[in-house]
């Protein structure tokens, strides 16, 4: 199959490739020259093209890894401990007889007063640490400070004020006469036991899955698709290979006497 003619080719005596077999022979040789072999095919350049795929956008902002791990469990027993235990804390100060505020007004005189009120905020802030830090550590102390007052403490002070050890724990018979005082005293005590179950819950460490070992550590990517950590660049397009073929350099091709190809 032969080459088409140029169009635009002019007729002064340059060969065209459609006669160049033919023509070439004729062509006069001049005097202390060689006949120089046809070249087969000029050396092709390649344009370097920019990379299709920029560098992917990154998030700048902090990022709080130990607190996007918290389990659910961890969140609601935290959440539970401070709310109850802020009750508790507003409960200290709200008097339950009125008509004796003598009795209430000297309390406040009383180291034990202020020492359970203390130990309300501490248990507190150690909960919003574990929630707003991830601090690990601080919802074991959280919950440990419960379950000892609660289980230890609290049937000793009992027993100190010449009462009976597990009426810590259980309400006692004559409490459901007392009314709304009796029903106060019925909140607190259920109160108290929600908060050990949530300090319960806090104190169990949190269990997380082993991997997989047949998990892919990396997806791979689609033909076409980017690689991780790149996004395909709006301005530069990857270039869908051609299906034509470029036509081979015909052996017909030569040079004229100035040393300049013929136009094709």
């Amino acid at each position: 199959m032969t080459l088409p003619n140029n169009p635009f080719a002019t007729s002064s005596g340059v060969p065209q490739p459609s006669e160049a077999p033919e023509r070439a022979s004729s062509l006069p040789t001049p005097a202390g020259t060689s006949s120089l072999p046809a070249p087969m095919s000029a050396p092709v350049m390649v344009a370097p093209t920019a990379d299709p795929y920029g560098a992917a956008p990154l998030y700048a902002g902090p990022s709080n890894t130990a607190r996007s791990s918290l389990s659910m469990r961890g969140r609601i027993a935290a959440w539970t401990i401070i709310i109850l235990q802020g009750i508790s804390l507003v409960n200290g100060f709200i008097p339950y007889h009125f008509d004796h505020l003598d009795d209430y007004v000297s309390q406040f005189s009383n180291p034990l007063f202020w020492l359970w009120r203390l130990i309300d905020i501490v248990v507190i802030t150690l909960a919003v640490l574990y929630l707003r830090r991830g601090a690990v550590i601080a919802r074991y102390v959280a919950a440990s400070i419960i379950l000892v007052l609660f289980f230890i403490v609290t049937p000793v002070m009992f027993v100190a004020n010449d009462s009976v050890w597990y009426h810590a724990f259980v309400p006692e018979p004559g409490i459901y006469e007392l009314g709304l005082l009796g029903a106060r005293l019925l909140l607190m005590r259920a109160i108290a036991w929600i908060c050990v179950i949530a300090a319960i819950l806090l104190a169990i460490p949190d269990f997380k899955p082993a991997p997989s070992p047949y998990a892919m550590s990396a997806p791979v990517p689609a033909g076409g698709a980017a690689p991780a950590g790149h996004v395909a660049s709006p301005s530069v397009m990857p270039e869908p290979a051609s299906s034509a073929v470029a036509p081979e350099a015909s052996s017909a091709q030569v040079t004229n006497v100035s040393g300049f190809a013929a136009p094709q």
